[in-house]
């Protein structure tokens, strides 16, 4: 089973936050007793918010923060995976903040079209921990992918305080409901 979850802070970390201590320094994005935190910084103060998307499966933390950046950037990132998994069964993408090398591959499995390979590759600048490859099942990998991205759009739609920045929102929300990227 795949549970991702969208971190989120104020504050840019440029280390890697112990896994134990994460919530001690982001918040969950889509938890409404957050809302007022993230509405102060995003309306109030219009500012950034920082973050990652942690994709855990079974458990066992595939991918976290060697995707940080700026959350809606990160967000980008894994639409752009979706799609090109979607178009041409093979996706790869960089660090948001900057680097042409992967840091994230997705690609069939050899023998088994039911499966996928992931490849997380160590950050350099952030971190170095050691290259890491998941066989994992494929539909509930890209849906569970789709099904966050989603709901980070849907969630971040109630932050929008300009009617039509919000209607482009919703626009691009109902092109992604229109054709499910999984």
């Amino acid at each position: 089973m795949f549970t991702i979850q969208t971190w989120v802070s104020d504050q840019w970390h440029s280390d890697p936050v112990p896994i134990g201590e994460i919530d001690q320094h982001y918040c969950l994005f889509d938890d409404l007793k957050n809302y007022d935190f993230i509405w102060d910084i995003l309306v109030e103060r219009q500012a950034i918010l920082f973050g990652f998307v942690q994709i855990n499966y079974n458990g066992q933390e595939l991918i976290g923060q060697e995707m940080f950046s700026q959350i809606l950037i990160t967000w980008h990132y894994y639409e752009e995976i979706l799609k090109q998994m979607y178009k041409q069964n093979f996706a790869s993408a960089t660090q948001p903040e900057g680097g042409d090398e992967p840091v994230i591959t997705v690609c069939p499995h050899n023998t088994d079209s039911n499966q996928i390979i992931l490849e997380v590759f160590p950050e350099r600048g952030i971190s170095h921990k050691d290259y890491k490859i998941f066989i994992l099942p494929r539909k509930e990998f890209l849906k569970a992918l789709y099904d966050a991205l989603i709901t980070y759009h849907q969630t971040d739609l109630q932050f929008y305080v300009v009617d039509e920045h919000k209607q482009a929102a919703k626009r691009h929300i109902h092109s992604l409901l229109n054709q499910p990227l999984y």
